[in-house]
């Protein structure tokens, strides 16, 4: 899955429940000329989302800037700062691989950074900031420090830039930690560690990762059923269902975002 923002989750619920009653019409015309066989799905689990009562600490900086103070809420980081904590995340492990390096370029272009001379700049210096705070210990130790520093003097807003809130930061860490298919424990920890700063539960990134995972259900269920040799409109019916599933998902994912 990829990075979200909310005017993109509201597309993508409106999108499939438009897609759904529209699919639904045509299923309805064929169930009343007797083409339609009935279909019964494998349940797919949508977690409930519970959502406890949050309190945010406040956000430090160094310098007493006050216009990153009014700029910025306590539980908000600007864009810049969020592509910083998205490379250092990938820098966790303590390796960079090409495919990361492109998953980067393309999160880059999706925050309107889209500049290859700028996208250069920013790497080289948080690829600075990394051998800065380099540890002997572990590349964990150094991607932390990096992603303190990010978030405890933290860049003012740009014109028109619009600020990455704490959940919505956690939510995107985890879709590109899941994006390999693996979430290993450096990833784990550093999303553990912004969790505990802005004061996120455990129980909401496990429910993040909860959708996340039934996401990934749905979408290798869809891609199989479309690749099978089932008749049309037992595949129509299938994905019609899928899509309404996927919908129930997204939600979820806006209200853990949102709220």
């Amino acid at each position: 899955m990829g990075l979200f923002n909310m005017s993109k989750l509201r597309e993508a619920v409106a999108g499939a429940a438009d897609a759904v009653q529209g699919a639904a019409g045509a299923v309805s015309e064929a169930v009343k000329e007797g083409k339609a066989p009935d279909i019964k799905l494998p349940d797919i689990k949508v977690p409930d989302i519970q959502l406890p009562n949050v309190k945010l600490p406040d956000v430090l900086n160094n310098g007493g800037d006050a216009e990153v103070l009014v700029s910025l809420a306590a539980d908000e980081v600007s864009s810049t700062d969020a592509l910083r904590i998205y490379y250092y995340l990938m820098s966790a492990d303590g390796e960079l691989h090409e495919s990361e390096l492109e998953r980067f370029n393309d999160i880059c272009n999706e925050y309107g950074m889209s500049d290859a001379t700028k996208k250069e700049q920013l790497s080289a210096e948080l690829n600075a900031k990394l051998l800065e705070h380099a540890s002997s210990i572990s590349p964990l130790v150094s991607a932390m420090a990096c992603v303190d520093a990010a978030l405890y003097a933290p860049s003012a807003l740009g014109e028109g830039e619009s600020p990455i809130t704490a959940r919505l930061l956690l939510w995107n860490m985890l879709a590109i930690a899941f994006a390999d298919d693996t979430f290993d424990d450096s990833e784990r920890e550093l999303i553990n560690h912004i969790a505990n700063r802005f004061g996120v539960s455990e129980t909401i990134l496990l429910e993040m990762q909860d959708c996340l995972m039934t996401m990934a259900d749905i979408e290798r269920e869809e891609r199989w059923v479309k690749t099978s040799n089932r008749p049309y409109l037992t595949i129509e019916s299938v994905v019609n269902e899928l899509e309404v599933r996927k919908a129930a998902v997204y939600e979820s994912i806006q209200s853990l975002i949102a709220l």
